[in-house]
């Protein structure tokens, strides 16, 4: 057995920074790394992905990946970073491909910091703006959606909106900034995701 851990990110969408600090770096394409370790016998690879959403860089690498699944005798991937089910899989994957005396909760929290839920809440009260909504709770108004993601999915979006003059007005709907608001978008973000996908 020869295994195998490989990092995958689709770079940068700013030309001049993709040129200066991407594109002069000798980076292998998905199916060239997996070419060269098929060549130097690894038997199990493991993909790691560093993509925030599940995009087409995904759907690209999903399906490089079914196609050499019969040139290894394992092959997986974790799941993006904005995935209410990922965690678990991915460490108990990432324990078996690394030599560790870490347990589950140790690994997760010194390694990846999943046990915490400081990454739905952002709070900037330096913002010109701050709190952009009227509320009687500002101590815990979440700026981490500061534009909501919803918005582009209308009536679907689930928000407390009106329509004036033809434009959506979200000025009293408080969901994204509110406790459990980052659930409520994380659960329809396939769907926005989906609108932005349909050319």
């Amino acid at each position: 057995m020869k295994k195998a851990i490989v990092v995958a990110s689709f770079g940068c969408s700013i030309n001049d920074s993709r040129k200066k600090y991407i594109e002069t770096i000798e980076v292998d394409n998905m199916e060239m790394c997996l070419d060269k370790l098929k060549e130097n016998g690894y038997t199990h690879i493991f993909v790691v992905v560093t993509y925030i959403i599940p995009g087409i860089e995904y759907e690209i690498i999903l399906k490089t990946i079914e196609k050499y699944r019969n040139d290894f005798e394992e092959i997986k991937i974790s799941r993006t970073f904005l995935d209410d089910n990922m965690g678990k899989k991915e460490i108990d994957v990432i324990k078996s491909y690394v030599k560790t005396d870490l347990n589950n909760k140790e690994c997760i929290e010194r390694k990846h910091n999943f046990f915490t839920e400081n990454y739905k809440f952002f709070q900037n009260t330096k913002c010109e703006f701050f709190p952009c909504h009227k509320t009687d709770d500002v101590e815990n108004f979440n700026c981490l959606f500061c534009y909501c993601p919803l918005y582009a999915l209308k009536g679907d979006c689930g928000g407390n909106y009106v329509i004036k003059n033809g434009i959506k007005d979200c000025s009293n709907c408080l969901i994204p900034h509110s406790k459990g608001g980052y659930e409520i978008i994380m659960s329809k973000i396939k769907d926005v995701i989906k609108l932005g996908s349909d050319f």
